[in-house]
């Protein structure tokens, strides 16, 4: 093989290590429910607006879509878990690759965000 070749399969090994390394979970809303998980952070990533229409209890809103949102978790603890959720799980899943990038080891996304929670007949809260 060449050394480009050579240089090609060990980038495609260590992206592939490194991707199978994600600190990256992805749990139901059944699985969150009756897990021990509610004492960790819980972290709304929709607008204000859409919070404010209704949320999780005790769940804390970090706007995704917020140009500094990386910088928003400069207090947390890497090693803390920490769920997230959206209104289907796409911006979640999108905001825990970029915490897992930035070094946080425990995140929990949950599937189906609110429009699961809310089909499973859960409640939301207004504060």
């Amino acid at each position: 093989m060449k050394n480009n070749e050579w240089l090609l399969v060990i980038f495609l090994l260590i992206t592939g290590v490194l991707y199978s390394q994600s600190n990256v979970k992805t749990i139901s809303i059944t699985e969150y429910k009756m897990s021990k998980g509610r004492k960790y952070p819980l972290i709304d990533l929709r607008t204000a607006q859409e919070y404010e229409e209704g949320h999780l209890k005790r769940s804390n809103n970090i706007d995704f879509t917020y140009s500094g949102f990386a910088l928003m978790f400069v207090d947390f603890k890497k090693t803390t878990p920490m769920y997230l959720y959206c209104r289907t799980g796409n911006k979640s899943a999108k905001a825990a690759a970029i915490l897992d990038s930035l070094g946080f080891k425990k995140i929990i996304n949950l599937d189906g965000g609110v429009e699961r929670w809310k089909e499973a007949g859960l409640p939301l809260v207004r504060d």
